[in-house]
């Protein structure tokens, strides 16, 4: 095994340890590069991805919540023409009771006035 002198330092170092931490530079430099190159672009593109899918999300779940607004609010306006509608209904059977009453009582007062005619006379 050759010895070096390795940067002046007055350290000798083996020629294997040198070609081993050459290649060990070099592999960090080629992982540097796949990570420059290949993963940090996937990871933006992923991370716009992402920010697009958010973005649907969020747009989704607003129009979810206008229908179940929409929606609530049908059932309210539904509910409240059914309250409207019996209303009437009843408001109508009161003025028919009410006239057939009234009926009633004008027949009434006219037996009434016949009988005390006939009782005067």
């Amino acid at each position: 095994m050759e010895l070096e002198n390795e940067d002046g330092t007055g350290q000798k170092e083996p020629n294997d340890v040198k070609a081993m931490k050459k290649e060990l530079n070099d592999r960090f430099r080629e992982l540097d590069t796949f990570l420059n190159k290949r993963v940090m672009p996937s990871i933006g593109s992923l991370t716009e991805e992402m920010g697009g899918r958010l973005e649907t999300l969020e747009q989704t779940s607003s129009d979810l919540s206008k229908a179940l607004k929409r929606e609530q609010q049908a059932k309210f306006n539904k509910m409240r023409d059914d309250i409207l509608r019996e209303n009437l209904v009843i408001v109508e059977r009161t003025e028919s009771v009410e006239t057939s009453l009234h009926a009633d009582m004008l027949e009434q007062k006219k037996q009434v006035n016949s009988l005390r005619k006939d009782v005067t006379d």
